[in-house]
């Protein structure tokens, strides 16, 4: 026993468990005002671009479009593809992506690196919240992005080991993009499987 001063005797057992006590009460409290940092889950993040305010991360919008991060006339920047799949894609493999930027203004891919350097994201959206599911990177090997016409076509080829269904959502990020030195609207052309899926315009200001 331990006697204080004016107090009651305190057994050794007690106050070793008071200690303790004191220590995990601190460290609980530590740990939300110190390191109490809101951890994004793993499905937010899409090979290390995360969840953000700009289109580089999940969720990612939807649907048939691409669009450019940072959209500025001259600029090198990420883009963005979303589609819906449809058509003949529905009840095959993933094994092809071809963008065509009409015009030869917008150039893809920085020649010190592999293009295939330059693919920051691919994958399906299967339940339309606008992550990826099922990741499709694994699929992909050097040599199979491939940069063509000047910089003017991206090819983008897989494996064939995921499937693609009604309702998916085919998400492609890649960077070292410069978009075309002049405003307005540029077009883009994009085929899945060798199939035209999109026609559509990057805009830049």
């Amino acid at each position: 026993m331990v006697r204080l001063p004016g107090r009651r005797a305190v057994s050794p057992l007690v106050g070793t468990l008071l200690m303790v006590a004191l220590v995990i009460l601190l460290a609980s409290m530590l740990s939300v005002t110190v390191l109490g940092v809101d951890l994004p889950s793993l499905a937010t993040y899409e090979r290390g671009i995360g969840e953000r305010s700009d289109s580089t991360g999940a969720p990612y919008d939807y649907g048939d479009n691409i669009t450019a991060v940072d959209n500025g006339a001259g600029t090198t920047t990420k883009h963005v593809v979303t589609l819906n799949v449809t058509g003949n894609a529905v009840g095959n493999s993933l094994n092809q992506l071809t963008v065509t930027y009409d015009g030869g203004e917008t150039v893809v891919s920085d020649s010190s690196k592999e293009p295939v350097e330059d693919l920051r994201v691919t994958g399906i959206d299967e339940d339309g919240d606008g992550r990826i599911d099922d990741d499709a990177m694994g699929d992909i090997e050097d040599g199979d992005v491939t940069v063509a016409d000047d910089g003017s076509e991206l090819v983008v080829e897989w494996t064939g080991n995921h499937d693609l269904d009604a309702g998916d959502k085919l998400i492609v990020v890649y960077g070292a993009v410069t978009n075309p030195d002049s405003t307005g609207d540029h077009d883009v052309a994009i085929d899945l499987n060798g199939d035209r899926v999109y026609d559509g315009a990057i805009t830049t200001t």
